[in-house]
């Protein structure tokens, strides 16, 4: 099965459909889909009032995931938080790109909406009894918008 949320090719919602229900379950909870943060500013002009318009660019999607990663056993627990610790290591990597497949957050069957992001900030959630951990993650786009290719 195809994976509906991935990220450097690591299915990001494993555990929806694993029969065993262990596995990843991180969604998007922020910028889906979203307006990017613009740079630029506007000037002010010596004894007039107001501001004249300055030019603005899209800049920055701030992109947030948060969700779990459970397991049966603890080898299993911790074979799949290894896979998830590698995939966000910034250390010497590109950026990487995750990949929305619809019905994703309402894309269309056979949608494949792509961003490419960094790594900005994990914060890793207490760890149940080596069975259960949540994660929250912070992306930062490359490029400011996501791309959706339709089917």
């Amino acid at each position: 099965m195809t994976a509906t949320l991935e990220f450097r090719g690591l299915d990001l919602l494993s555990q929806q459909t694993d029969s065993a229900g262990e596995g990843l379950r991180i969604p998007v909870v922020r910028g889906f889909l979203g307006i990017p943060d613009m740079r630029g500013k506007d000037y002010v002009v010596a004894a007039a009032g107001g501001r004249s318009s300055g030019n603005r660019v899209a800049d920055v999607l701030a992109v947030g995931l948060a969700g779990f990663v459970t397991a049966r056993t603890p080898a299993a627990w911790r074979a799949l938080t290894d896979q998830l610790l590698a995939v966000l290591d910034e250390n010497g990597a590109d950026a990487g790109t995750l990949t929305a497949r619809g019905p994703y957050l309402g894309l269309a069957s056979g949608a494949v909406a792509t961003i490419d992001v960094r790594v900005k900030n994990v914060i890793e959630g207490p760890i149940l009894a080596k069975l259960y951990q949540t994660w929250s993650i912070e992306l930062e786009s490359v490029d400011p918008y996501w791309v959706v290719t339709n089917p």
